[in-house]
C-alpha cells in the first residue's frame, strides 16, 4: 500500500489520505483512500505502481479493488492472507532454477 499513498501525493495531488487496516485471525483488509483529483481506473497508463500492487495481490490469489474518477479522489483496497495463510504463488518464469521452481526476489 506504500506505492497507493505515493500515488495518492505524486499524481493525485491529495491533500487528505485516509488508510484503514483491519486484522482477522487469517486475513487483514487495506485500504486507501484519498481525497485527489482521481483518474480514469480504465484508462491505459505508461506507470507501473498500480500494476506492480495488482500483480503483488495476485500472487496471493486475490483482487485489488481500484475504485476512482477524475474529481473524486481514489481508494485502494484489497483484502491479503496473514500468518500461515499468507502463502504466495511465484509464476514460472525463464528464472527458474533447475528444479523448475521460480526463485524468490524477481526484479519488480
Amino acid at each position: 500500500m506504500q506505492e497507493a499513498l505515493t500515488n495518492a501525493q505524486k499524481h493525485g495531488h491529495a491533500h487528505r489520505v485516509r488508510v484503514d487496516v483491519h486484522e482477522s485471525d487469517e486475513l487483514i483488509d487495506v485500504g486507501v483512500r484519498d481525497d485527489g483529483v482521481g483518474f480514469d481506473p480504465r484508462a491505459r497508463t505508461n506507470g507501473l505502481g498500480l500494476l506492480g500492487i495488482r500483480e503483488r495481490v495476485e500472487l496471493f490469489g486475490r483482487t485489488l479493488c481500484i475504485h476512482s474518477s477524475p474529481g473524486r479522489g481514489a481508494t485502494v483496497s484489497a483484502t491479503l492472507p496473514v500468518g500461515d495463510h499468507a502463502t504466495a504463488t511465484l509464476p514460472l518464469s525463464d528464472h527458474a532454477g533447475p528444479t523448475g521452481v521460480a526463485r524468490a526476489g524477481r526484479a519488480a
